[in-house]
């Protein structure tokens, strides 16, 4: 489970699956994974998301000249802009402050094309609402929180409007809501489809304690998570048991790695656009089959009848599944400014290989 955390975080925003007209899936995933103490989680989690920590250290010792270099260039707008407001203000003839003034407005304009690019960062521990929507600002628009502790669940309900946790980010950035701030003392504007990855393993008390955190399930945010309480092994391991095999840690650390440095399509904004992965029909008439099977289940007297929210909603995931298992597989597709917002990648089965195909024009109102 918690490398389909990994999976997700690395095709979050990035990458969408095409259902139908009108039905698109994103890879972001919320998955949480419990671990009774001695079930060495902190270990297992540390190894999940090593690939990702050592490929977000490499990248930002690259990008760290090109950001420096950025960040002097806007100083030096700053102080050039701060210079010319003075020499403005103390213009005492008409025409010498209307030339100060056009060369205020003129210095104005330079530092505001200066872009600063913020340094790579894919994963968070702890973090509250506010600093979340920050980063997936900076970001693009995607994050993950990946943690070992239940600290994240905590910082959800930290804080309260009118009683009730708010958990609206939570909730948009798993279903790629628009999120749009015009609060005071808070950065204004809109961040269109964002992806929050969520990948936790924790302690079977920390899943208890959520039926106390008020609006959790009422809102729908316990109903977007994939749960695994895996059997514990405790009482019958080997005390001589093999670690994981080299060529196997090797083969998955080189897998992620492959998948993060894939090329990244952004707007003029700098928010990521979503290449898409089309359903074939044999993949779409297994999808219909699951939901046919699982529906009844859902209603009264049903097997999830308890757990019908939870049920509803992870009825779409499985559409994200022929994502995981294809897009591993398929290879990169050129960089190039295209005129149309997204590619697509063709999916050829519910979980076989894919190829890429040619790009295919889609209006943004599509």
């Amino acid at each position: 489970m918690l490398g389909l955390a990994v999976l997700a975080l690395c095709g979050a925003k990035r990458y969408k699956v095409h259902v139908l007209q009108g039905w698109d899936e994103p890879l972001n995933l919320y998955v949480a994974v419990a671990l009774k103490p001695g079930e060495a989680k902190s270990p297992a989690f540390a190894a999940a998301i090593r690939p990702v920590a050592r490929f977000v250290a490499e990248e930002r010792k690259r990008t760290d000249p090109e950001i420096r270099a950025a960040m002097a260039r806007a100083d030096v707008a700053a102080k050039r802009t701060d210079h010319l407001k003075t020499l403005a203000a103390k213009a005492s003839q008409p025409e010498d402050y209307a030339k100060s003034l056009a060369l205020v407005e003129e210095a104005v304009f330079e530092q505001g094309a200066i872009e600063v690019p913020a340094p790579l960062r894919l994963v968070l521990d702890d973090v509250t609402s506010e600093s979340l929507e920050a980063v997936l600002r900076q970001q693009g628009g995607r994050i993950a929180i990946m943690s070992d502790e239940g600290g994240p669940f905590e910082l959800m309900g930290g804080r309260y409007s009118n009683g009730v946790p708010n958990i609206d980010i939570y909730l948009k950035g798993h279903s790629g809501g628009q999120i749009t701030t015009d609060r005071i003392g808070r950065e204004g504007g809109s961040i269109q489809e964002p992806a929050v990855t969520i990948g936790l393993a924790i302690q079977p008390d920390v899943i208890s304690s959520l039926r106390d955190k008020k609006g959790f399930r009422g809102r729908g945010l316990l109903a977007r998570f994939l749960w695994a309480i895996p059997e514990s092994i405790v009482g019958s391991r080997a005390p001589d048991a093999p670690p994981v095999p080299m060529e196997v840690s090797q083969a998955y650390e080189e897998a992620v790695t492959s998948l993060l440095r894939r090329p990244t399509l952004k707007d003029e904004t700098g928010e990521i656009r979503s290449r898409f992965m089309d359903f074939s029909p044999a993949a779409y008439d297994l999808l219909v089959g699951l939901k046919a099977t699982n529906e009844p289940k859902l209603g009264l007297a049903g097997e999830f009848e308890s757990v019908a929210d939870w049920g509803t909603r992870s009825r779409a995931r499985p559409s994200a599944s022929p994502g995981f298992c294809t897009w591993p597989t398929t290879p990169s597709i050129p960089m190039r400014p295209p005129p149309w917002p997204s590619a697509r990648v063709r999916c050829a089965g519910p979980c076989a290989s894919a190829t890429s195909s040619a790009p295919t024009p889609r209006s943004p109102s599509t």
